[in-house]
C-alpha cells in the first residue's frame, strides 16, 4: 500500500527508506507551480532541493539508484529541443530549485540520474491547475 512520508523530515525520510530498503528511489514531488514558488519560496526550497538533497544521501546509505525528475525550467527557452550537454540557465525561482536538486544528484556520483520533463501529467483539483493539465482532463 501506499505510504505517507513527509519529504521534508530527514528523520521520517530515513525511517522510512531504512524500512523499505529499495533498489531504486525515484523522486517525482516537488513544487510545480511557479507562481506558488514565487510565494512560498521557504517551503518550495525545502521540498525541492532540501528533500532531494535528503532522498540523494539516503539512496547513497542504501546503494540505491535514485531517479531525479526535474523540468526544462532549468533552462531558459532560447534553444529548445535541449540536449544532455546543454547548459541550464533558470530564469525563475522554481526552475533555480530545480537545478539545485540537480546538482545534488550529480554530486551524488554515480548514483543516480535526472530526467527533464516539460509536462508531468497527474490527478489535480479542477480550477486550480494551470490551464494545460485542466485542458487534458476534457481531452481523456
Amino acid at each position: 500500500g501506499l505510504v505517507k512520508c513527509d519529504l521534508t523530515d530527514s528523520k521520517a525520510v530515513h525511517e522510512t527508506l531504512s524500512e523499505f530498503k529499495p533498489d531504486i528511489i525515484i523522486h517525482c514531488a516537488a513544487e510545480r507551480r511557479p507562481d506558488v514558488v514565487e510565494k512560498h519560496t521557504d517551503a518550495a526550497q525545502a521540498l525541492n532541493e532540501g528533500a532531494t538533497s535528503t532522498l540523494v544521501k539516503e539512496a547513497e546509505l542504501l546503494g540505491a539508484w535514485i531517479v531525479y525528475i526535474s523540468t526544462d525550467y532549468v533552462f531558459d527557452g532560447t534553444a529548445p529541443p535541449y540536449e544532455t550537454d546543454a547548459q541550464p540557465n533558470p530564469l525563475n525561482t522554481y526552475g533555480k530549485l530545480k537545478l539545485l536538486g540537480e546538482q545534488n544528484v550529480d554530486r551524488g556520483g554515480k548514483s543516480g540520474c535526472f530526467a527533464h520533463s516539460c509536462v508531468v501529467w497527474a490527478e489535480f483539483e479542477l480550477g486550480r491547475e494551470p490551464s494545460h493539465c485542466q485542458c487534458h482532463s476534457f481531452i481523456r
